[in-house]
């Protein structure tokens, strides 16, 4: 009924085009007989294709979707590739000119001459920057290889790959935010710690007075702060280190000394002389004729009991093979161990001030050519092979306060030093380090954008080509719709028309026709 109520209105109201109904539509019909076959097979199949346009509507609307999303993809692709590139030489230049404005600021303040410089930065640098754009390039090339080839593999991998980034950047924003936050925070406190822990306020002597005093008044002021419980100071009026600052500024030669110097030989009684105590020559093992023997036998530290016993030791075979020589030879031996001061820490000293060095017995009689003993397998371990220690080293743990702070100790002047650097370095470095990181934090910000929308879109384009729109494997099923036919029309609904044109079939003829 339909299609006919529509054929009467055409003719009757002289519609020239019909309305659109899917993608086919019905051509014009002026000059063509009513009610002939061919005129009712033409609306036959006008009828037939009014019944397709929902799956066909469905199909565009399908191939519409996904061509936006490949769009979307290949944009996006490009704009990462692009920011890539350019992030890349943009942290490039600001990292190394951070570098050198900071080593600039360094060499101002510790004098320190030479170092890397800018030229030999940016090219350090370059292998590093290359092999960083190459790698973040595979990423967005995935993208628009698979958005191009409508290939789900690799649309997946873009997609999860974007994903991870972005949960990653995410995380390091939010570190480096926490980072910054801390780092505003404890500038203040920091500086006014290493204002108030600069040991400068110690050698703040004046010049008139004499070196020994002057070493004297430093050594008292730094001592109240690094034993604040056990030390009372000697010089009413004397600046007083605070106790809360490292305790790094004294180098003691006593108890405190962590390896203390080899302690100095005392000679067995018993053996001074030979075993009889005579001062000959004596009978040794084997029944040679030995020189008199002077054993190893540490003396008592100061701290030591006097009166307590001990036991005498023993000689050995290897011991007095290896030592059958006088007493000056390890007199010696102890002569060659001593260290002297560096330059610039004043004169050397007391004389128990001595450390571990390496020692070989070249030309002194009762050792081989290489220096070793000629005989005694525990006494061929080399003195070289012992541990040394570095008064230089920021680290150094000070023992129980010396019974004399001032004679037994003297500053630390490169632990002074450094601590001094440190508290003009810090209020100048940390503004430049807090803009160094906000300048990263900024840069970060596009790329968990970029990130995240390339998960999103990359996801949406992943689970269209899997439902079978894509062209996997070159093998795509089309969508066909059903075919109905419409039925004919009726014969009494085609009716003459006074100012159709002439060459339309007359009514009586159509009559007879049926």
């Amino acid at each position: 009924m339909f299609y006919a109520l529509e054929f009467i209105l055409r003719d009757h109201f002289y519609i020239s085009e019909p309305r659109e109904r899917g993608p086919t539509h019905l051509p014009p019909d002026k000059g063509e007989p009513r009610g002939t076959p061919e005129h009712r097979a033409k609306y036959a199949a006008y009828g037939q294709a009014q019944v397709q346009p929902a799956a066909a509507a469905v199909e565009v609307q399908d191939v519409r979707s996904k061509n936006e999303m490949k769009r979307r993809v290949l944009f996006l692709s490009g704009i990462i590739a692009l920011y890539v590139v350019v992030n890349a030489l943009v942290q490039y230049v600001f990292d190394a000119a951070a570098i050198e404005t900071a080593l600039e600021q360094i060499r101002s303040v510790t004098n320190v001459k030479g170092g890397p410089i800018l030229a030999k930065l940016l090219l350090r640098m370059i292998p590093g920057v290359t092999v960083s754009i190459i790698l973040g390039l595979l990423v967005p090339f995935c993208g628009y290889i698979g958005a191009q080839q409508d290939s789900q593999g690799l649309v997946g991998c873009f997609c999860c790959c974007n994903g991870i980034h972005c949960g990653c950047a995410s995380l390091g924003f939010i570190t480096m935010v926490i980072i910054i936050v801390m780092f505003s925070a404890a500038t203040p406190g920091i500086e006014s710690y290493l204002e108030a822990c600069d040991p400068v306020q110690c050698s703040q002597i004046p010049a008139d007075i004499s070196a020994p005093r002057k070493q004297a008044l430093i050594v008292d002021c730094l001592a109240a702060g690094t034993w604040p419980d056990q030390y009372q100071q000697r010089f009413p009026g004397n600046a007083r280190y605070p106790d809360i600052c490292p305790k790094v500024m004294l180098k003691c030669k006593e108890e405190s000394d962590p390896f203390p110097s080899p302690m100095p030989v005392e000679p067995t009684p018993w053996l001074r002389g030979g075993p009889t105590g005579a001062g000959g020559p004596y009978l040794g093992l084997g029944g040679s004729l030995r020189e008199p023997l002077t054993t190893l036998r540490p003396a008592p530290p100061a701290w030591a009991d006097p009166d307590r016993e001990v036991p005498e030791p023993l000689p050995m075979e290897d011991d007095v093979q290896a030592f059958g020589v006088a007493g000056d030879v390890l007199e010696q031996a102890e002569a060659a161990s001593h260290d002297e001061d560096d330059e610039d820490e004043g004169p050397p000293g007391p004389p128990e001030d001595r450390r571990l060095q390496s020692f070989t017995g070249h030309g002194l009689p009762g050792f081989d050519a290489d220096g070793m003993p000629a005989h005694g397998a525990r006494m061929r371990r080399s003195w070289r092979e012992l541990p040394t220690w570095d008064d230089s080293g920021l680290t150094e743990a000070l023992g129980p306060m010396p019974r004399d702070p001032i004679a037994s100790c003297k500053p630390d002047r490169k632990g002074m030093k450094v601590i001094h650097q440190a508290s003009l370095l810090l209020p100048e470095l940390m503004p430049k380090l807090l803009t160094f990181m906000a300048v990263k934090l900024l840069l970060v910000v596009p790329v968990i954008i970029l990130s995240c929308l390339g998960f999103w879109w990359g996801s949406d384009l992943y689970g269209k080509l899997g439902q079978g729109y894509g062209q996997l494997d070159n093998n795509r099923v089309p969508v066909v719709a059903p075919h109905v036919e419409a039925p004919p029309l009726p014969v009494a609904a085609v009716q003459a028309q006074p100012s159709a044109p002439a060459v339309q079939a007359p009514t009586v003829a159509v009559d007879r026709a049926e």
